[in-house]
């Protein structure tokens, strides 16, 4: 959990068989807190979803950044107007 939140990395916690049907030990995330989403009970195909979940997030991530790289850019040009 530590590394996780240390790290500062998208993560998404997954789990092939539904953990709250099984022991309850094996109920208790010990990184779902750090998680951004905890998928269970899917198979194999909650590492597809996992994926596809991340990069849907990555990519709105990046148009973040480049709207707001934008936005800057336009202040500078307008600063740099200002000062001529």
């Amino acid at each position: 959990y530590d590394a996780l939140v240390a790290v500062q990395i998208p993560t998404v916690e997954v789990h092939i068989s539904n953990i709250n049907s099984r022991e309850e030990f094996r109920q208790r995330l010990v990184t779902g807190k750090a998680a951004m989403k905890i998928i269970s009970g899917k198979g194999f195909v909650g590492y597809v979803e996992a994926l596809q979940f991340l990069v849907e997030y990555l990519r709105k991530e990046e148009h973040k950044r480049k709207v707001q790289e934008n936005k800057d850019q336009k202040k500078i040009k307008s600063y740099k107007k200002k000062e001529s």
